[in-house]
């Protein structure tokens, strides 16, 4: 082995046996701290794959730049493309730039991701887009995605709009975990359908058993009438909002016309056509009031007890 060749070996090949990763290509010019790759350029870290036309590597700062365009995979479940980006060598962590990642169960679009190979940790932001395959569409100001034990957290700014576009959800925080078929949404939640808007706390949703929870501070909002009550559970069917029931310390004011109504009562059942409200039933009654607005006499106010 000649000087030059052992030279290479130690700029290149030891960093890739102490860092753990591959990177080859067939063609490869060094110029002081830079080393550029031509044709055919592969870098392998851990399951992660990533073939390009062209590279060039840092090597006091351990960082391999992309310039040009890219495919990075992982096994056949996951297919990322991408404008530009780089890895860090040390860090095992790809920063990819204007990039589509695509898996059997969701295609995303963002400016940024960042990928940590160590963790399996995906993160997206900025023009962010999730498009699930059983038809729902996230937006969110970041999406942290976790491979490994498939699971998905959309923080600030969530929008989720259901299959069917029967309803659409809006929180600061999402969290789904796939293998507890468990969702929740907490911070300024509101479920808009055509013609009403539910603001709660909380939500948590279970994805198996089909049917959401809000345990606290439950208020419908429509045209008519405002409803407010303690506990609400909401039913879904073919990913379709149903029904929902809510119950305790329940409050339904609504105007129609010339008549008020104010009635208060411990459950309530609400049912659902195409995201419209269809039905309203009223169970356990404390009490409720009738006020008939007429223009030549006085109101007219009715109680039942």
């Amino acid at each position: 082995m000649n000087k030059i060749q052992y030279f290479l070996l130690c700029i290149l090949i030891i960093p890739v046996l102490i860092n753990g990763y591959v990177l080859e290509s067939n063609r490869t010019v060094i110029k002081g701290d830079s080393v550029f790759m031509y044709e055919g350029v592969s870098l392998k870290s851990g399951s992660y794959h990533l073939i390009i036309d062209s590279a060039y590597m840092l090597r006091n700062d351990s960082i391999v730049i992309m310039p040009v365009e890219f495919i990075l995979t992982s096994g056949d479940s996951l297919k990322v493309n991408a404008e530009k980006g780089y890895y860090s060598i040390k860090e095992k962590h790809f920063i990819l730039n204007n990039q589509k990642t695509e898996t059997d169960a969701s295609i995303i679009y963002s400016d940024i991701a960042e990928i940590f190979v160590k963790d399996s940790l995906h993160i997206f932001y900025n023009n962010l887009t999730a498009n699930f395959n059983g038809g729902e569409e996230l937006k969110s100001d970041t999406l942290i995605i976790d491979r490994r034990e498939d699971y998905l957290k959309a923080i600030n700014n969530v929008n989720l709009i259901s299959i069917n576009g029967d309803f659409t959800i809006n929180a600061g925080l999402f969290v789904r975990n796939n293998p507890d078929s468990f969702e929740f949404f907490i911070d300024s939640v509101t479920i808009e359908g055509d013609e009403f808007v539910l603001y709660t706390d909380s939500i948590a949703n279970y994805t198996n058993l089909d049917y959401m929870i809000s345990p606290f501070n439950n208020t419908i909002v429509s045209t008519d009438y405002n409803i407010n009550g303690d506990t609400l559970y909401a039913y879904i069917r073919n990913d379709s909002l149903v029904s929902a029931n809510m119950f305790e310390n329940i409050v339904f004011f609504g105007e129609n016309d010339d008549r008020t109504n104010e009635l208060s009562c411990n459950e309530m059942i609400i049912t659902f056509d195409n995201g419209k409200i269809n039905e309203i039933q009223f169970k356990e009654i404390n009490n409720a009031k009738l006020i008939i607005k007429g223009k030549e006499e006085d109101d007219i106010e009715k109680n039942v007890e």
